[in-house]
């Protein structure tokens, strides 16, 4: 994450409960964010400090790992999105709403 700059360098993917070494589309890309998920994520990284994962694992034998997806939704994505204004939203409707917002201001979403 470049707090500075405000994005978040994508460099590699998890997918099918494995770390690839690439992105699912084989390209790096740098994602615009928020100053107030900057915000939280500067509070996240004080209370589970990480140089390589966004998301680690608090358990102390495993601080290299990352943290399953049902206990980031639980203990992240919902009390975020809550936070918010956006109660039950899931994580891939973001997807769908920035494109939407690409889309509303004439940029080409891809």
């Amino acid at each position: 994450i470049d707090y500075k700059n405000e994005v978040i360098h994508v460099r590699r993917s998890f997918t099918h409960w494995e770390m690839s070494d690439s992105t699912k589309g084989h390209r790096d890309r740098d994602v615009p964010l928020h100053d107030r998920i900057i915000r939280l994520l500067e509070q996240w990284q004080k209370q589970c400090p990480s140089d390589t994962i966004v998301f680690p694992s608090k358990r102390k034998n495993e601080p290299d790992k990352r943290m399953s997806v049902d206990t980031f939704r639980q203990k992240v994505w919902n009390p975020t999105a809550d936070a918010v204004g956006l109660k039950g939203t899931r994580i891939h409707d973001r997807r769908h709403v920035y494109i939407q917002w690409m889309v509303s201001l004439n940029v080409n979403p891809s």
